[in-house]
């Protein structure tokens, strides 16, 4: 088995996630290929699905009257169009993704591997419902993926996932809107991101997602130690996207550093409720399965 498989699919995780996934929140234009999800197209225009029996009450104009001739019975032809749900992974990869705690070990968990795994596992369950996913890198080195369907779409997510080196600076906002110019269809696109820009361009970046015609499913993932502060000692900070080291004693400012990332987190799941947003906040010590299979039903069960 590929090594990377197991980096980016934990069975555990996938078993916690069976049975959840992503749906539009709204009658949605999927294209031809057949899936799970209701269409906003109906009428003699769109192909036929399937019989279903007639149900006192029903238009009559529905009735399939050659089967009828067959059965002598009444059977409707379904026009409710099934179509492909499109998932838009956007994977934040800009420097400040490769935080892995102050004091990081050797195999220490980054929030981008974190976030990797997120990625991969909402791509793993959208390919697996014969729906359709593409992965969006905002920073960094990747190589973005095209959306397509299939498994080897799936073992193409992880080439590029295991590939991808985080770098560069962490304008979100901007980074986001640059992206919806290379999504070719409409459908969901999912943020999975530190979110550490301010959130006012996060809020400009949600507007431009839904007025593209997308859906949008916000995943903020933060470090422990990037909300608690919990290093003590005179201790020097290094900058993630080029900033000059700075020596401290967080002992000095720990009180305001925790006022000032409650109330930054705050208000991006201010601007996500606001603008009807689903949203969910995860730091790299949570499991993964459990949390987003709740806010996965909470949302789209």
């Amino acid at each position: 088995m590929d090594p990377n498989w197991k980096k980016f699919f934990d069975p555990q995780t996938l078993a916690e996630l069976s049975g959840s996934g992503l749906r539009r929140l709204r009658p949605f234009d999927g294209g031809a290929l057949t899936g799970v999800h209701r269409s906003s197209r109906h009428g003699h225009s769109v192909e036929f699905a399937e019989h279903r029996p007639y149900v006192l009450g029903d238009d009559l104009r529905s009735v399939d009257w050659k089967v009828y001739a067959r059965t002598d019975r009444f059977f409707l032809q379904n026009r409710e169009d099934e179509t492909a749900l499109v998932c838009h992974l956007m994977l934040d990869a800009s420097g400040s993704m490769a935080f892995a705690g102050l004091q990081p070990s050797g195999d220490a968990q980054s929030k981008f591997d974190y976030a990797a795994r997120v990625a991969a596992s909402l791509g793993f369950i959208t390919l697996t419902a014969q729906d359709q996913c593409s992965l969006t890198f905002l920073g960094g080195n990747g190589i973005d993926l095209p959306l397509s369907n299939g498994e080897p779409q799936v073992q193409g997510m992880v080439d590029v996932l295991a590939r991808c080196q985080v770098e560069g600076d962490d304008h979100v906002g901007q980074q986001v809107q640059q992206a919806l110019a290379r999504l070719t269809r409409p459908g969901i696109v999912v943020l999975i991101s530190d979110l550490l820009d301010s959130p006012q361009a996060i809020e400009t970046a949600v507007r431009y997602v839904r007025a593209a015609g997308h859906d949008l499913f916000v995943i903020q993932v933060l470090h422990p130690e990037e909300k608690e502060l919990s290093v003590h000692g005179m201790t020097r900070f290094q900058g993630m996207e080029g900033e000059p080291p700075v020596d401290l004693q967080p002992e000095a400012f720990a009180e305001a550093y925790h006022e000032a990332m409650q109330e930054f987190c705050q208000s991006i799941e201010q601007v996500c409720e606001q603008t009807e947003t689903p949203f969910l906040a995860l730091t790299t010590d949570q499991p993964i399965g459990s949390m987003l299979a709740a806010r996965l039903n909470q949302y789209y069960g």
